[in-house]
């Protein structure tokens, strides 16, 4: 990765024409592998072995797609980004990355949330992209915290990002990658977040929906089995963001953090999986990220 990244990121940024054939030779060769994208974000080429640094693949890719934008790799590139995405109300990823950085005890985290020490990328939907350099062997996460995408080195491929000078994706902060902090490199390697302290539920003030609803009736709050089968069948893709959707629905609704981790544990046992079965600590971490937005919801 060349160490006037951030220049070259900068001179990009001005490219206001055929972003593929103009901008993406510049990103590769400051050593960054691309590939064209539609405007739907969806890869035009098999991204995972034909994202390149070779100008006369990118020419071809330009003349043969003259509106397409420009994706990274971030595997070969060397980059690990850290994607906040707020275009899904009422999840905030940049809430949810001032909260992970506030609890990381890096004083030089918070509190501009690393915004004024590595790259920053606006993305179309006014998310950002925080650009660090990659530590080898660091796993990514689909979903880090609500909002939080990780993109790293791990795996066959490694995800990719879009960037400038794709329409809609412009250069905040003009500062070359930093390297990933340790104790992001700790969350990621170890599947774990930093503890936070116990919060308290706001209590519930409305009527739960008919499939919350406790059934059958009785004194306390019966387990709501109603809404527990819809997640019988959840498939392997879905289910990380169902548990933590649904955590967050019950403890909406006056549920105790202790039986929704029950119930959801129960369910997660019975999950069929594409790599390693889900444990107590994956439950865990979906009632915490349960709580933690609902008591950002209630400050808001």
């Amino acid at each position: 990765m060349n160490a006037n990244l951030h220049q070259i990121l900068l001179a990009v940024d001005c490219v206001t024409d055929r972003p593929l054939a103009v901008g993406a030779p510049i990103l590769a060769a400051a050593g960054l592998y691309v590939f064209p994208i539609g405007g739907d974000k969806r890869p035009l080429v098999r991204w995972g072995s034909q994202a390149t640094t070779d100008a006369g693949t990118i020419a071809r890719w330009g003349r043969q797609w003259p509106d397409a934008g420009v994706a990274v790799a971030c595997k070969p590139s060397g980059l690990l980004v850290v994607d906040l995405d707020v275009k899904h109300p009422p999840v905030n990823g940049r809430e949810s990355w001032a909260e992970l950085t506030a609890a990381s005890g890096d004083p030089e985290a918070a509190p501009a949330c690393l915004y004024d020490r590595t790259t920053l990328i606006r993305t179309r939907s006014g998310g950002l992209h925080l650009w660090f350099r990659d530590v080898e062997g660091i796993p990514g996460r689909d979903y880090l915290l609500p909002g939080i995408d990780v993109k790293a080195s791990q795996g066959d491929c490694g995800g990719f990002v879009v960037a400038p000078p794709t329409p809609g994706y412009t250069v905040l902060a003009p500062k070359p990658p930093m390297r990933v902090p340790g104790w992001l490199q700790l969350i990621l390697a170890h599947d774990d977040k930093p503890m936070r302290a116990p919060v308290q539920l706001p209590s519930k003030t409305n009527v739960a929906p008919p499939f919350l609803q406790p059934h059958p009736p009785a004194g306390g709050r019966a387990k709501p089995v109603n809404f527990l089968a819809t997640l019988q069948d959840i498939p392997p893709g879905r289910q990380d963001n169902k548990g933590m959707g649904a955590a967050t629905t019950l403890l909406e609704n006056g549920y105790s953090p202790s039986d929704v981790a029950q119930w959801l544990w129960e369910i997660a046992e019975g999950w069929s999986t594409d790599g390693r079965p889900w444990t107590p600590r994956d439950v865990e971490r979906w009632v915490r990220s349960g709580m933690s937005l609902i008591t950002r919801r209630g400050a808001a």
